[in-house]
Protein backbone atom coordinates (compact mmCIF):
# COMPACT_ATOMS: atom_id res chain seq x y z
CA UNK A 1 0.00 0.00 0.00
CA UNK A 2 1.19 3.32 -0.92
CA UNK A 3 0.20 6.55 -0.41
CA UNK A 4 -2.27 8.36 2.12
CA UNK A 5 -5.26 6.10 2.94
CA UNK A 6 -8.36 7.89 4.29
CA UNK A 7 -9.52 7.08 7.85
CA UNK A 8 -12.90 6.81 6.77
CA UNK A 9 -14.54 6.04 9.53
CA UNK A 10 -11.82 4.90 11.92
CA UNK A 11 -12.68 7.63 13.96
CA UNK A 12 -16.47 7.41 14.62
CA UNK A 13 -16.28 4.07 16.16
CA UNK A 14 -14.61 1.91 13.97
CA UNK A 15 -17.26 1.92 11.63
CA UNK A 16 -20.14 1.01 14.40
CA UNK A 17 -22.93 2.76 15.17
CA UNK A 18 -22.72 3.77 19.19
CA UNK A 19 -25.36 2.42 21.49
CA UNK A 20 -27.09 5.60 22.20
CA UNK A 21 -29.51 6.41 25.27
CA UNK A 22 -32.64 5.60 23.77
CA UNK A 23 -31.06 2.13 22.86
CA UNK A 24 -29.91 1.94 26.38
CA UNK A 25 -32.47 2.42 27.47
CA UNK A 26 -35.38 0.45 25.16
CA UNK A 27 -32.27 -2.41 24.98
CA UNK A 28 -32.85 -2.67 29.27
CA UNK A 29 -36.74 -2.56 28.68
CA UNK A 30 -37.20 -4.87 26.80
CA UNK A 31 -34.74 -7.52 28.28
CA UNK A 32 -32.84 -8.03 24.61
CA UNK A 33 -30.06 -10.73 25.05
CA UNK A 34 -27.13 -9.59 23.78
CA UNK A 35 -23.93 -11.51 22.31
CA UNK A 36 -20.46 -9.40 22.96
CA UNK A 37 -18.14 -10.38 19.49
CA UNK A 38 -15.37 -7.90 20.87
CA UNK A 39 -14.46 -5.65 23.74
CA UNK A 40 -11.58 -3.10 24.68
CA UNK A 41 -10.98 -3.27 28.38
CA UNK A 42 -9.68 0.42 28.86
CA UNK A 43 -9.42 3.56 26.38
CA UNK A 44 -9.79 7.07 26.15
CA UNK A 45 -12.40 8.94 24.42
CA UNK A 46 -11.76 12.36 22.07
CA UNK A 47 -12.97 14.26 25.46
CA UNK A 48 -10.18 12.47 27.78
CA UNK A 49 -12.26 10.19 29.27
CA UNK A 50 -11.22 6.69 30.39
CA UNK A 51 -14.35 4.25 28.89
CA UNK A 52 -14.34 0.55 28.26
CA UNK A 53 -15.80 -0.47 24.98
CA UNK A 54 -18.38 -3.76 23.87
CA UNK A 55 -19.06 -4.69 20.80
CA UNK A 56 -22.30 -6.07 20.94
CA UNK A 57 -24.69 -8.00 18.44
CA UNK A 58 -28.37 -7.58 18.94
CA UNK A 59 -31.04 -8.86 16.08
CA UNK A 60 -27.55 -9.48 13.52
CA UNK A 61 -26.09 -6.07 13.91
CA UNK A 62 -23.14 -5.19 15.73
CA UNK A 63 -22.98 -1.65 17.77
CA UNK A 64 -20.62 -0.09 20.30
CA UNK A 65 -21.34 0.24 23.79
CA UNK A 66 -19.10 2.41 25.50
CA UNK A 67 -19.20 2.96 29.31
CA UNK A 68 -17.10 4.87 32.13
CA UNK A 69 -14.18 2.64 32.60
CA UNK A 70 -14.14 1.16 36.09
CA UNK A 71 -12.12 -2.07 37.34
CA UNK A 72 -14.95 -4.26 37.37
CA UNK A 73 -15.98 -3.47 33.63
CA UNK A 74 -12.09 -3.36 32.95
CA UNK A 75 -12.10 -7.32 34.61
CA UNK A 76 -15.16 -8.21 32.39
CA UNK A 77 -13.64 -6.76 29.22
CA UNK A 78 -10.38 -8.72 29.70
CA UNK A 79 -11.96 -11.94 30.29
CA UNK A 80 -14.79 -11.54 27.19
CA UNK A 81 -11.15 -10.41 25.13
CA UNK A 82 -9.75 -13.87 26.82
CA UNK A 83 -12.54 -15.95 25.67
CA UNK A 84 -12.53 -14.54 21.85
CA UNK A 85 -8.94 -14.59 21.22
CA UNK A 86 -9.87 -18.35 22.47
CA UNK A 87 -12.26 -19.06 19.39
CA UNK A 88 -15.29 -18.59 21.33
CA UNK A 89 -17.14 -16.10 18.40
CA UNK A 90 -19.64 -14.48 21.42
CA UNK A 91 -20.12 -14.38 25.20
CA UNK A 92 -23.59 -14.30 25.97
CA UNK A 93 -26.57 -14.21 26.66
CA UNK A 94 -25.80 -11.26 28.51
CA UNK A 95 -28.35 -8.10 29.45
CA UNK A 96 -28.41 -4.47 30.02
CA UNK A 97 -29.61 -3.33 32.88
CA UNK A 98 -29.75 0.05 34.58
CA UNK A 99 -27.91 0.12 38.62
CA UNK A 100 -27.56 2.20 41.62
CA UNK A 101 -24.14 2.78 42.54
CA UNK A 102 -22.82 3.04 45.94
CA UNK A 103 -23.48 7.16 45.91
CA UNK A 104 -26.92 6.21 44.78
CA UNK A 105 -26.27 6.97 40.61
CA UNK A 106 -27.77 5.46 38.00
CA UNK A 107 -25.66 3.54 35.89
CA UNK A 108 -25.72 1.02 33.02
CA UNK A 109 -23.62 -2.60 33.39
CA UNK A 110 -23.91 -6.06 31.92
CA UNK A 111 -24.91 -8.73 33.62
CA UNK A 112 -26.11 -12.63 33.41
CA UNK A 113 -29.88 -12.24 33.64
CA UNK A 114 -32.46 -9.18 32.66
CA UNK A 115 -33.54 -6.69 34.66
CA UNK A 116 -36.50 -5.72 35.96
CA UNK A 117 -36.97 -3.97 32.84
CA UNK A 118 -37.07 -0.57 34.79
CA UNK A 119 -35.43 2.29 33.62
CA UNK A 120 -35.35 5.77 34.79
CA UNK A 121 -35.93 8.73 32.58
CA UNK A 122 -33.17 10.58 33.85
CA UNK A 123 -30.85 7.71 33.21
CA UNK A 124 -32.16 7.05 29.44
CA UNK A 125 -31.28 11.08 28.74
CA UNK A 126 -27.82 10.50 30.17
CA UNK A 127 -24.80 8.73 30.06
CA UNK A 128 -23.84 6.19 32.47
CA UNK A 129 -21.64 8.42 34.75
CA UNK A 130 -24.92 11.16 33.97
CA UNK A 131 -23.13 13.24 31.81
CA UNK A 132 -26.01 14.44 29.23
CA UNK A 133 -25.40 13.16 25.50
Amino acid sequence: MSGNVAPGDIFAGGGLPFVNAEMKAELARTKTPLGIVGADPRATNQFGDEETAFVIRTKGEDYKLTLSHNDVRERQAKAICSLLAGGAESVGPVYLVQVTTKSGQKAWALANEPGDGTVEAQAAATSDDGIPF
